[in-house]
This record gives C-alpha cells, structure tokens and sequence, in this order.
C-alpha cells in the first residue's frame, strides 16, 4: 500500500515507517471502495446496471486510482447506452494509469471509423426528441425515438422515453414492450419499474371502468323490459277510423315542418361546418409552415454548432494528442508535436489539460520561431532578402525583442536593400524605440530619420543607397547573433 501522505510503499504496518502517520483511517475506506466494486461487480452480473453504476461511483469517490472500478463504471454506462460518460471514465482512466491499461481495448473499439459520429448522431437525435416533447409534438417525438432506438438498442434513456410519449397517449401495451426492452438492458431501473407501476395502475383503472358500464348498462335494459309496455298496430288505430286520419294529419304537419324549419337549419349548418373546416384547414396549414420554418431553423442552429467543432479532435482524441505531442517534444520531434498539438481542441481541456497544452505549446512556438529565424538569416546571409522578409516578419508578429532585436533590425534592412522606403523607415523607427541606447539603435533611429525627410509629406519611409548598403552589411557582420 501506499502511504496517504509522503507517497512511500508500507506492507501492513498502521504506522507509516517512513513520516510516523497513523493509516488506519486511510485503510477502512480503501477496503470500503473495494467491498463497493465488489458489490458493484456483483450488480453488473445480474444487469442491474443503475445499482452497479451507484456502487461503482462511491467505490471511486473513496479512491479515485481505481482503474479496475473506473473501467467497469465505463462498460456500464456504455452497456446503458450512456457513450458520453463512459468514454469521460476510459479517458480517465488511461491519464491515470497510461501503462498495461485494459482500457485501450475499449477505446479502440470506440474508435473506428465512422463509431464516434454514430455515437454522436444518435445523442442529438434524442436531444431533439426531447425539444420536440417540451414543445408539444409528441409525434415527431416518437419519430425520432424509433429512430434512435433502430441506431443504438442498447439507450435505455430512449426506451424511456418512448414509453412515456406512449402512456401518455394511452396506448399501455406498447409502452410495456418498450420498457421490457429496457428491463432487458437494466433489470433494476427505478426509472424503468416507475413507468412499469403506473401502466399497471392504469390498466387495472381502466378495467374497472369497463365492468362498471357493463353493470349499468345491463340494470337500464332491464328496467325497460320490466317497464315499457308491448303495444301492437290494433291498438293505436281504433274501430271507426279516426285513428287514421289523425295519423294522416300528423304525417302532412310533420312534412311541412321540416320543409319550412328542419331542411333549412341542416342546410345553415351545413354551411357553418363547411366555414369552421376551412379556417381549422388554414390554421393547420399556417402551423405547417410555421413548423417547417422552425425546424429549419434548428437545423441552422445545428449546423453553426456544427461549425464551431469542424476541424478540432473530442475530448477523448484531445487528451491523447496532448499526451502524443509531450512525449514527442521529450524525444526532440518537434515538427511532428506541433502536428499533434494542431489536433488537439484547448476549449474541451479542465485546468490541468490547459497547462500542459500551453506549456507544450509555448516550446513549440519557440522551435518553430527559431527556425524561421535561422532560415530567415540565412537567406539574408545569402542577399536573397526578398526570401528573408517573410521570416522574419512570423519572428517579429510573435517576439519583436527577439535575440535581443536582431529579427526587426534584419527586417528593416530587407526592406531597405529592396528599396521599400516606407517600411524600411517603419521597422527602423520601431528598432530605434525598443533598443534607443544601442549602438544599432541609434544608426536606425537616423535611418530612419533620413528617409522621413527625403520622402513626400504624410510618407514614412526612407531610401538606402548603394553606398550605405555596404556600411549596413558590415555593421551586420560585427553584431552577436
């Protein structure tokens, strides 16, 4: 074991031999972590997923090194359909543990081709099933869930909330179908046996209602049966015929009234119907267009987010190029970890990640601002000061006091050897002011001078003669490098 506070190795002694701590504390919750993966361990072997995944998280709050309890929580969570934690526990645990990690294996199979934009395909999706729920279109929801589900079985959050979209709507047996799905994944989901006693509820309300209208219906026939007498023809029309003319009369005012009182108030509502479908037709049209606007906006919206992240690694690709372009600015290969470095997204690192990226990044700038510099000066070395400039100009945009300012003062005489004036002038002001008591810093400052007072008004600048070329070159030659 480990000694909790100055690091050394101790075999079973309760007091470290090496700083006099007392580690009975500190071996009661290394054994509780380890009585948590355990039992954790136990759960994931009976697919109870939630409650491994609940055993796993304390077992790691009491030892964060657990790479065993940490790689196991990864599985879990992926076994759950839950790829964003599990890779956020793997990427841990490789940081934690870099050597004979299991670990790889897992990251390995994450990472082939086409895997992780599958992955991260089926998150939005869900993301824009659940806008679509908050929003009141539960169809498109279902939709997309269906979706989801045919991509990734395995996202019990998706099953989930399918169930839910279809208890709401009443349809109870497919909602269990989708949950018993999730059960298969996760036996012991609260989420899951919460949705499973409410269909239950449901279904055992629902029948009671049926067999409680079913009773009522069968006393109200019987009542009739017992009430309502039975009448034939005979005893409706009478012996002497009066019973038929007073059925013909009624027929004739029955036929008047719904010629002059029925027929035209069908027709008036006819009519009112007809009106009501149509304005319900436009309003149904106007919320089509204004839901296609809507989801075209979402898909801009996608899309600009989809932009920000275009040409940067994930969390997992950025900690892994961080960690490559380390190893290779110790082995000396600078070029290839500033190619690593490139890859490697700064926004997506926690604090310590962003200090060694700006470490690493910092002596790579450096390399790569050396090197351009001694290219630059060779090429000026070589007269070919047209080749020089843009050298030293990356030199000068990252450190204009570079090597004590050389890089500034060899710009400004590549200028001035191509006979631009203005920028000559420029860049030997700008020396002047940075170095003003050297002794190239007064030759520039009258450099610079000269030229101000030989060009237009409102012109920087100055002229190089060929004489001065060569006093310019050997004042060169005379300077430390």
């Amino acid at each position: 074991m480990i000694c909790f506070y100055c690091g050394n190795e101790t075999i079973d002694d309760q007091v470290c031999p090496y700083c006099g701590k007392d580690q009975s504390a500190y071996r009661m919750i290394l054994v509780a972590a380890g009585r948590y993966y355990n039992d954790g361990l136990k759960k994931a072997r009976v697919r109870d997923l939630s409650g491994a995944a609940d055993s796993l998280n304390r077992c790691l709050r009491m030892d964060k090194y657990y790479t065993v309890a940490r790689n196991l929580l990864g599985l879990v969570y992926f076994e759950m359909g839950q790829t964003v934690l599990a890779l956020r526990e793997w990427v841990l645990s490789k940081n934690l543990q870099p050597n004979d990690n299991p670990v790889d294996r897992y990251l390995a199979v994450v990472q082939k081709p086409g895997a992780l934009s599958r992955l991260d395909s089926v998150t939005q999706k869900y993301n824009l099933a659940l806008s679509y729920c908050r929003q009141g279109s539960p169809d498109l929801a279902r939709i997309q869930l269906k979706r989801i589900i045919s991509a990734n079985p395995k996202m019990i959050a998706a099953h989930q909330l399918l169930a839910l979209i279809l208890i709401q709507d009443g349809k109870y047996e497919e909602a269990r179908r989708s949950l018993t799905a999730a059960a298969r994944i996760d036996a012991k989901n609260p989420i899951t046996m919460a949705y499973m006693d409410a269909i239950r509820s449901a279904t055992r309300n629902s029948k009671k209602r049926r067999r409680k209208k079913n009773d009522n219906n069968t006393d109200i026939s019987m009542a009739n049966e017992a009430v309502m007498p039975r009448v034939g023809i005979l005893d409706v029309i009478d012996r002497n015929g009066n019973g038929i003319i007073n059925i013909l009369t009624g027929t004739a005012l029955g036929v008047l009234v719904a010629m002059f009182l029925i027929v035209p108030n069908m027709r008036e509502n006819e009519n009112s119907q007809a009106q009501s479908a149509l304005v319900s037709a436009n309003k149904e049209a106007a919320n089509s267009a204004n839901n296609v606007a809507y989801l075209e906006k979402e898909v801009d919206s996608l899309n600009r987010e989809l932009e920000k992240y275009t040409g940067q690694g994930d969390l997992k690709t950025s900690y892994e190029k961080l960690i490559e372009a380390s190893q290779l600015m110790e082995d000396g290969d600078h070029e290839a970890a500033a190619n690593a470095i490139s890859m490697v997204n700064e926004t997506l690192l926690d604090a310590n990640g962003k200090e060694i990226f700006a470490s690493v990044n910092d002596v790579i700038k450096e390399e790569s601002t050396k090197a351009a510099y001694d290219e630059a000066y060779k090429e000026f070395r070589g007269r070919h000061y047209e080749e020089s400039i843009a050298g030293f100009i990356e030199v000068v945009e990252f450190d204009e006091s570079y090597n004590d300012g050389y890089a500034l003062y060899y710009l400004a005489q590549a200028y001035d050897y191509t006979e631009d004036k203005p920028l000559a002038a420029k860049y030997y002001t700008r020396f002047a002011e940075l170095f003003p008591n050297t002794t190239r810093g007064r030759q520039a400052a009258r450099k610079a001078e000269e030229y101000a007072s030989e060009l237009p008004a409102g012109e920087e600048g100055g002229l190089n003669t060929a004489d001065e070329e060569a006093d310019v070159t050997a004042a060169d030659e005379g300077a430390a490098q």
